[in-house]
């Protein structure tokens, strides 16, 4: 085929007054498309690992907790029972802790 090679495209910079250093300029097209490309895993490997640790397991442990523990009859953990509230706010820890032991 007789295409092109692959070109810097123009860059365009802010206004001296709102800019305070100077833009990152690549060298070659490849420079350029090697950073794009691994930006794209890094992107989502730190969005899942965000979405992990900060939401869905703490929870999901504590919840596994409190059953495990009910089902054995061994004493409550009160920070399971309020990480397990705090998410779901409609349950009341009382009656949460009351149940789990009875």
């Amino acid at each position: 085929m007789n295409a092109d090679p692959p070109k810097l495209p123009r860059q365009v910079e802010a206004p001296a007054r709102f800019q305070s250093s100077q833009l990152h300029k690549f060298a070659t097209p490849n420079d350029l498309y090697r950073v794009k490309y691994f930006e794209i895993p890094d992107t989502a490997s730190g969005c899942l690992n965000f979405r992990i640790t900060h939401k869905a397991v703490p929870v999901l442990i504590a919840t596994e907790n409190l059953l495990s523990q009910g089902w054995e009859g061994s004493a409550i953990d009160e920070e399971d029972i309020k990480t397990v509230c705090m998410q779901y706010p409609d349950l009341d820890r009382v009656r949460l802790a009351a149940q789990l032991m009875g």
